[in-house]
């Protein structure tokens, strides 16, 4: 209120009728921002009242009084001016434009810089109060080019000569996806993160080494993924009115820990198949046509893991490294996820394959055409 107790200001209702209304005639106003961080307020303001001042307002300060200030007391609109060096040969080499010194200082001017002092190599550069966009020394450099006229700026090739390819983990995934759409399974995408319960407790397992994002916002989605199945599972469960069998395969990336206890991601590929009559043969036809049309030998070994059946369950090896899992998941975990129907699952460790000797993708023999 004022000496008069007129209502200045009542957040969130801003303009009282008495002294508040602005009409065509109103000469003297005071601008009012209102937030909860000190830094926003101070740089919001001060575009607001350089805005106005483009429009012919006249500025005066105000200084303010409050206790819980960074800088005590403030004075506002902040209008202090920022420099920062500008090397005249960074800017060249970074625009493409063997531009002069002088040359630069005018296109600086033109984007409503200052040039504070200057020598041959750099030149120092205020920037305006209101340019709080400005975090780099290549926005400054990109305004000089914007300066100058992108459109007068002659394209040309670069220097060196790249051809893009996909990655050989790509083509290799993509060459496994087009595979298990071939055996009538449907591909899913699920998210990465995921918690505990869902890779430890409902899947039996105890809690191994697993990386856990350090301030979880929601309680389900408190680590990344070590394996498939689950997201799979989880997937199940949300989809027990669909019509069996349901086949589902993913092809992912799950986050592990290496030899030097540090986090990697590995590309694995996970299949599930659930219907009445689920059983370890089904899904070992599938793992021997994969394999062999990746031109793999493999062999299994039985194995006790508490998310499988015991006698069941198998290891996959390649060239005597393991490379994955096979087996019937195991009817308590069945129905920590709500599940009716027999689950049998498979999952292979695809980078681990690309890493072992012998197993990488032989080229693609050429097409009658390409022969030609």
């Amino acid at each position: 209120m004022d000496s008069k107790q007129k209502v200045l200001s009542f957040p969130p209702i801003i303009n009282s009728n008495d002294l508040g209304k602005l009409t065509p005639n109103t000469e003297n106003i005071l601008v009012e921002v209102t937030g909860t961080n000190e830094t926003t307020i101070l740089n919001c303001l001060t575009i607001l009242a350089t805005t106005l001042a483009d429009r012919g307002a006249e500025l005066r300060p105000a200084r303010i009084h409050y206790k819980y200030a960074k800088t005590y007391p403030t004075i506002t609109p902040r209008l202090n001016e920022r420099t920062i060096k500008l090397p005249i040969e960074q800017a060249k080499k970074l625009i493409g434009l063997n531009l002069t010194k002088q040359q630069i200082i005018s296109l600086l001017k033109r984007s409503r810089y200052d040039v504070r002092q200057s020598d041959t190599r750099t030149l120092t550069v205020a920037i305006p109060c209101y340019r709080l966009d400005i975090l780099h020394l290549n926005d400054v450099i990109e305004d000089v080019a914007i300066a100058y006229g992108l459109n007068r700026i002659e394209p040309r090739w670069p220097i060196d000569s790249t051809v893009g390819n996909i990655s050989q983990l790509e083509s290799y995934s993509d060459k496994v996806r087009e595979l298990a759409l071939g055996f009538g399974f449907q591909e899913v995408l699920t998210f990465m993160m995921t918690s505990e319960e869902k890779i430890f407790t409902k899947m039996q397992q105890p809690p191994l080494a697993y990386v856990r994002i350090a301030n979880p916002k929601v309680q389900t989605l408190t680590c990344l993924r070590p394996w498939l199945l689950p997201s799979l599972l989880d997937f199940l469960s949300n989809n027990t009115h669909v019509q069996y069998p349901q086949k589902l395969f993913e092809v992912g990336d799950c986050t592990t820990w290496d030899a030097n206890s540090q986090p990697k991601d590995d590309r694995k590929l996970c299949c599930v198949s659930a219907h009445a009559r689920a059983n370890f043969t089904e899904m070992k036809s599938i793992l021997q046509t994969l394999l062999a049309n990746l031109g793999i030998d493999f062999a299994i070994q039985s194995t006790n893991n508490a998310s499988y059946l015991d006698g069941r369950v198998a290891i996959i090896s390649v060239n005597k490294t393991e490379v994955g899992i096979i087996g019937e998941v195991h009817p308590r975990v069945i129905r920590n996820w709500n599940l009716e129907n027999p689950v049998v699952a498979m999952e292979l460790n695809i980078s681990t394959l690309l890493t072992l000797e012998g197993v990488r993708a032989a080229p693609q023999p050429p097409t009658p055409e390409r022969a030609n």
